[in-house]
């Protein structure tokens, strides 16, 4: 019998410790599964992997994690959408 009791934290939303499978995380993503895979893999270049645990050979993601996740992607896309358009529109960081 196991007998490990782990805390739990609740500074999360209610439902933010919620579990996603792959499936879902595809879903939420509108990818398919093998990419939602190579996400979690950490194969996709240029995007952070996607925090996850595994439950023998399943693979299973955290809400929480899976929407901090999505702000980091996001954040980094605007970035290089803001320094995309600095470089287009002649505008540089660089000082003389």
């Amino acid at each position: 019998m196991n007998t490990h009791v782990f805390p739990t934290t609740t500074t999360e939303a209610p439902g933010d410790d919620e579990l996603l499978t792959v499936r879902e995380v595809a879903v939420q993503l509108r990818c398919s599964r093998p990419h939602a895979y190579n996400l979690l893999n950490g194969t996709v270049r240029g995007t952070p992997t996607l925090p996850h645990i595994k439950v023998g050979r399943r693979k299973l993601v955290r809400k929480s994690a899976f929407r901090k996740w999505q702000q980091l992607v996001e954040s980094h896309f605007i970035e290089a959408t803001e320094d995309e358009h600095a470089i287009v529109s002649g505008e540089s960081e660089r000082t003389p």
